[in-house]
């Protein structure tokens, strides 16, 4: 497994763009994409690995359904969830599983991933996971819509 991103939850997507790049410089390496499917807009920021290391991913609800309203009522502005990129989907998932890690998702097409298969798993402790299948045909570095 291979950490893609640090997803942290803010009110707004220039309240995260403003904090990260204030506080430690870090600018934006894609654009806002909207994903419908989660009820949030989303952005990936530079943390000084351009796009061949982890970046953050900012998140922001999209809608007063999201699910991140209840996130940020009860938890504020915070680390959300740790993703990898990884080769097989169905795998880690079976090995995460015998860890104690549960299903919290289908299996969907994330829209800031170039439409990679992706699955949610949360931990014995409560974490968040999420996993990226790798695309054939594309680099870790171009793995960002």
């Amino acid at each position: 497994m291979k950490l893609d991103h640090i997803g942290i939850v803010f009110k707004s997507l220039s309240r995260g763009r403003s904090y990260f790049n204030k506080n430690y410089g870090f600018k934006p390496l894609t654009s806002p994409k909207n994903e419908k499917a989660h009820g949030v807009k989303v952005q990936f920021l530079d943390i000084g690995y351009g796009t061949s290391g982890p970046v953050i991913e900012i998140i922001a609800p999209s809608n007063k359904e999201s699910k991140i309203n209840n996130f940020l009522k009860n938890n504020g502005e915070r680390v959300h969830h740790l993703a990898y990129y990884i080769d097989k989907l169905e795998i880690e998932i079976k090995r995460l599983q015998k860890t104690g890690m549960i299903l919290i998702s289908d299996i969907v097409l994330g829209s800031g991933h170039k439409k990679s298969r992706t699955i949610w798993l949360m931990g014995k402790n409560r974490e968040l996971v999420e996993l990226i299948e790798k695309k054939k045909n594309v680099k870790f570095k171009n793995r960002l819509t």
